[in-house]
């Protein structure tokens, strides 16, 4: 059913911790594996689960965080579109949390001739939409749940080389991207969705930044409004 990545680093003291912390969270699942592997995506070759999940070497995640999202996936038919369900994010903190990205238009103060610039960025989400399960434009690849063969099929269309792997933001971004433009015109199939009500925690401190725009999303906009996404 699923494999959970750890990414090794330089401490090995680190990546035991929580593959322990992983391993209690996930040992009463069925068909559920935790590997540790040098990097994510070379880890996917031998990858024969429905789902994978990505987890950096120093994460957290809360009580039944893995029981609740497998859940959602299983008993809710409405979400076999689904290509990634993400929870909400904690940056080095349970409670500093924010919610998937969403492109976002920032205009500047007019100049004396009466001229704003309008500035384009990837920003992070720091509030809830909802209580329940919802779509968002991004969402944060680490932690969340993929489905495997839409996450090979993603990789093989960008063509992303390994240093993407230390660039979360971009690699969500991109990511997300991809999956829904993939789903346009299939019935609304390589969805993004996020799970509010359950927290993975990552101690990269500038995943909560701005981006730098992604063209990848004007493409997208109309869709985007449509669903009120």
């Amino acid at each position: 059913m699923l494999t959970c990545i750890i990414k090794s680093n330089s401490e090995p003291t680190v990546v035991e911790l929580t593959y322990e912390n992983m391993f209690k969270e996930t040992k009463d699942i069925p068909d559920v594996e935790v590997i540790i592997k040098e990097n994510w995506l070379d880890g996917l070759a031998s990858i024969k689960t429905r789902y994978v999940c990505l987890l950096e070497a120093d994460c957290l995640v809360n009580s039944a965080y893995f029981v609740t999202m497998l859940g959602l996936l299983k008993k809710n038919p409405h979400f076999r579109k689904i290509a990634m369900l993400s929870s909400a994010t904690g940056v080095n903190d349970w409670a500093n949390k924010f919610y998937g990205y969403s492109a976002d238009t920032v205009l500047s103060e007019p100049t004396k001739d009466g001229i704003a610039t309008k500035n384009k960025y990837i920003k992070p989400n720091k509030d809830a939409k909802a209580k329940v399960v919802y779509p968002v434009q991004i969402g944060f690849v680490p932690g969340s749940i993929i489905r495997t063969n839409m996450l090979v099929e993603a990789l093989a269309k960008l063509n992303l080389g390994p240093s993407i792997e230390d660039d979360l933001k971009r690699l969500s971004t991109e990511l997300s991207l991809t999956f829904w433009d993939t789903g346009v015109g299939n019935g609304g199939g390589n969805r993004v969705h996020l799970n509010p009500l359950v927290t993975y925690v990552t101690t990269d401190l500038t995943v909560n930044d701005l981006s730098p725009f992604n063209s990848k999303i004007d493409k997208l906009m109309p869709m985007f409004t449509g669903q009120s996404i």
